[in-house]
């Protein structure tokens, strides 16, 4: 093949040339151009240039390269000679000194920090823009080294690193293993806490292990519940098991449970085993065992459920296994009830069965309804059916509506056919002959299913005499269907009821119906003065319409009214007529009852409108003298919630220069639930710190005002919640050994409880949202409120507040 196109490329080399030479010149050859020797002369010296331009900017990195390669050798001779070099053109040296700092190379670095440090004069303050930067990074003995030099001359790290997190954790970490004050050591672990930093974790640890001072480790190990980081879990797990501090085993117990880490459940059972007497530690291990209880452990559980013979392996078994909510573990749990003889470790086996952690599986809740044993749950199971509102439940339910007439139960039953909803209960709610709240529970359910069909048998009962122990509940039941033909049956029964709890219903009948009949004959009733078991009844029923009539009666009865003033003022504030407003205003300021004043702003909320607003603050501005009414004028402007009041009420916060008068402006802001109200309240309540867990009514505006800024206060506030269940009794007898009061299982109120409040706002985030558990501890909670910051962290982008689901959601990604 190469000689294939050899001989075409000869071939065309002869064509070529051929052609070429007809085309030349006289000679018949062709002319060829050559470089003249000036031209030869420009191109030598142009060259020569170019190489001594290239020399010079080649030369300072080729040569300072060469100087780090000698600075880095290991003969000391040859290193010196560098380093002079270095500090005799340090002002062209330190670019260089700058970004090989700024390299991963720890070798170069302490070369060149060394030569800094010991250089003279303050050339090393040149690269502390570097220095910072490798301060920044992972806490090392170079971080550590840094700041021995540093300390020798004199720097005030602390105030430099003021506004530098980052050096200031590689600072205090290095003081932490430095420092010979234990006192000081724990404040430097609480200062770290505080940072929150990671990269603090691992010195942290080490003091945890080694340091001699229980206290200090206990800091360490407080801080390390707060920071996380690998390895936590198993320095708690060999503090648990070898620190001989009590108080710092019984935190290590708490940090386990927060944890959530499986492994973690063994080495407590164990300790629990090990434990002679009833202790705090053991308590703490017990609450974190519940915590940890999931699946896997049901069987293993089980075992020690029939094995255990100590008080507080029982009851901690028992909690975990209501916590897994397994319904197989009810039986074995209630034999041992059976068994047990201490009443007191009974009463705690009942009241943990009572809140077993049951999924919301309507045929699970069906069975434990159908079974006998478990009696003392059916009332959960019916209600939680109602809840649920699931058809298959309307039969069950019918069935026990059906066994008493009276009782919890039915009455139970009742309600939750009317949540649910089906026409099939008509009938069987119909029939039921239970007095009291099961009738009124009957009489409304029968009022949410729109039961019509029902009207005529009702008044043909209300007509029949012989049927008294049905009017009441026949009443009632016509006023929740609203039963326009019922009006005249039910005022010939008015003129003799057979005593004040038909007279009483009736009214309630009348008034949910309305009407100018109803309310002629309401009104005629107040003139009646022997009802001393039933006013409040009339005023209710009396609210109920909406006419100026009965607006003004019920102001005249205000005015002479001195029992039942809270029932009026309530009544009041389902009138529309403008008449209403001042005398409400004036209740809520001036009235000593403070239900009622409660009940006068709730009243004025619910006429709403910037009328009310407006002339609620006409009123707060014309009272100078009494200071507690403007307090309560304040505080019905929060529950109006008028945004067009904010503006009045920063002002009136500015201005004020007592903190308690400040409070009811600031309390009121957070009523109005709009973004500047918002952000106006956190200011003043220096970002929600001022908070507090019985604070209520402000949390719970906090959450539903959709504004994001409130999800951290509520996580902080949730870090800072002591829960009721945590308050404990010392026990008065002495123990015979030491003399000492000690603390017995009866003097523990109880350790498997839902922290009361701001749980059940967690149940509006998302699904993916971190949850607390019932072991709310300290260091559980701590551990629970970092993961609900990081995940809040990571998806506030994404949250968005449906206002009338009253519940976050997150956007799909885009």
């Amino acid at each position: 093949m190469w000689g294939r196109i050899d001989k075409t490329r000869g071939q065309g080399d002869k064509e070529t040339r051929g052609q070429g030479d007809k085309g030349t010149g006289r000679h018949g050859k062709k002319d060829k151009m050559k470089l003249g020797l000036s031209l030869k002369l420009g191109i030598f010296v142009v060259a020569v240039f170019g190489v001594i331009i290239a020399g010079m900017f080649l030369y300072q990195p080729l040569r300072y390269a060469w100087l780090k390669s000698r600075l880095m050798s290991k003969d000391p001779e040859v290193r010196d000679a560098a380093i002079k070099t270095f500090l005799a053109e340090s002002e062209r040296s330190l670019p260089y000194l700058r970004r090989w700092l700024s390299l991963k190379d720890t070798n170069l670095r302490v070369r060149i920090l060394d030569m800094l440090w010991n250089a003279k004069g303050n050339i090393w303050e040149e690269v502390l823009p570097e220095i910072e930067k490798i301060l920044a990074e992972e806490v090392s003995d170079l971080t550590d080294g840094i700041f021995i030099e540093l300390e020798k001359k004199d720097f005030d790290w602390k105030k430099r690193f003021r506004n530098k997190p980052d050096c200031l954790v590689s600072g205090y970490c290095y003081e932490l293993l430095s420092s010979p004050e234990p006192h000081e050591r724990r404040d430097i672990a609480i200062e770290l806490e505080k940072l929150g930093s990671i990269r603090a974790a691992p010195r942290l640890m080490t003091i945890l292990r080694k340091d001699p001072f229980s206290w200090v480790r206990y800091s360490a190990a407080s801080a390390l519940a707060a920071i996380g980081g690998s390895g936590v879990f198993e320095s708690m797990v060999y503090t648990l098991e070898n620190d001989a501090g009590e108080r710092v085993r019984k935190i290590a117990c708490d940090i386990i449970g927060g944890l959530e880490n499986p492994r973690g459940f063994a080495p407590l059972l164990e300790l629990l085993k090990k434990e002679e007497e009833y202790t705090e530690l053991s308590r703490l291990a017990a609450q974190s065992l519940v915590i940890l209880a999931d699946k896997r452990h049901f069987n293993e559980l089980l075992e020690e459920l029939e094995s255990t013979r100590k008080e507080i392996v029982l009851l901690a078994v028992v909690g975990a296994l209501s916590w897994i909510g397994d319904v197989k573990a009810m039986k074995p749990i209630l034999e041992r009830y059976e068994k047990e003889k201490d009443e007191f470790v009974r009463k705690q086996i009942m009241r943990l069965l009572n809140e077993f952690n049951i999924p919301d599986d309507v045929e699970v809740w069906l069975d434990i309804l159908r079974e006998p044993a478990f009696k003392f749950m059916h009332r959960r199971a019916i209600k939680t059916l109602g809840q649920l509102g699931d058809s298959r439940a309307v039969e069950p339910l019918m069935e026990v509506l059906s066994r008493s007439p009276k009782g919890w139960e039915p009455c139970d039953a009742a309600a939750a056919l009317g949540l649910i909803g089906d026409p099939r209960a008509i009938d069987a709610l119909m029939e039921h002959h239970g007095g009291g709240v099961c009738a009124t529970n009957a009489a409304k359910a029968l009022g949410l299913l729109g039961a019509k069909s029902v009207e005529d048998k009702c008044i043909e009962l209300i007509k029949d005499r012989n049927m008294s122990h049905r009017h009441p509940q026949v009443a009632l039941t016509l006023g929740e269907i609203g039963s326009k033909k019922a009006v005249e049956p039910l005022i010939e029964l008015l003129k003799n009821p057979k005593n004040f709890c038909v007279a009483s219903r009736i009214a309630y009948a009348l008034g949910k119906i309305g009407g100018e009949r109803a309310l002629k004959v309401l009104l005629a009733l107040l003139d009646d003065h022997n009802d001393k078991y039933w006013r409040f009844e009339k005023y209710e029923a009396l609210g109920f319409i909406d006419d100026k009539a009965a607006a003004d009666a019920l102001l005249q009865c205000l005015a002479t009214e001195k029992k039942s003033r809270e029932w009026i003022v309530r009544a009041l504030g389902n009138q529309s007529d403008p008449g209403v407003i001042e005398p409400l205003i004036k209740v809520c300021m001036y009235e000593k009852d403070s239900s009622t004043r409660r009940a006068a702003a709730k009243a004025l909320a619910k006429i709403g409108g910037k009328a009310v607003s407006q002339k609620v603050i006409a009123a707060y501005l014309a009272e100078t003298s009494d200071k507690t009414a403007r307090c309560y004028a304040l505080m019905a402007l929060g529950y109006i919630g008028d945004p067009a009041t904010t503006d009045f009420l920063v002002s009136v916060i500015e201005n004020e220069k007592e903190d308690y008068r400040k409070w009811p402006a600031v309390k009121a802001l957070s009523g109005i639930k709009t973004v500047r109200a918002i952000r106006e309240f956190l200011r003043f309540t220096s970002g929600g710190t001022k908070l507090w867990s019985h604070d209520r009514r402000l949390i719970v505006n906090l959450f539903e005002s959709g504004h994001l800024e409130a999800i951290p206060i509520l996580i902080n506030l949730y870090k800072r919640w002591t829960p009721i269940h945590l308050h404990k009794e010392k026990s008065a007898a002495a123990d015979p050994g030491t003399g000492k009061t000690k603390t017995t299982l009866r003097g523990i109120y109880g350790f498997y409880r839902y922290w009361g409040g701001i749980y059940w706002l967690w149940k509006r985030m998302p699904e993916s949202f971190p949850r607390g558990r019932p072991g709310s501890l300290t260091q559980t909670r701590k551990i629970h409120a970092r993961k609900m910051k990081n995940w809040f962290d990571k998806n506030k982008h994404r949250l968005a507040w449906d206002a009338e689901g009253k519940r976050y959601f997150l956007k799909p990604e885009k």
